[in-house]
């Protein structure tokens, strides 16, 4: 596995840990959450531009994302 894809995992990760702390849910049902709304390869997608920002980014733009479907 390369660096590039080590660190899309690594972001990932902890784009979860971070919602379910935040949240305050378990992070089983934080995987639950993002498999509906699609937020791995979303996150995956971005990870050019989420990589250089604060790792709090990612959570907001998971939170923006199941905001943005919830609405629909």
């Amino acid at each position: 596995m390369d660096t590039d894809k080590r660190i899309e995992n690594l972001l990932v990760v902890t784009a979860v840990e971070m919602y379910a702390r935040r949240h305050e849910i378990d992070v089983a049902d934080v995987l639950q959450l993002f498999r509906e709304h699609n937020i791995v390869p979303l996150i995956r997608q971005n990870y050019a531009t989420l990589h250089t920002l604060d790792l709090f980014e990612a959570v907001n733009f998971a939170e923006d994302v199941i905001k943005k479907n919830n609405s629909k």
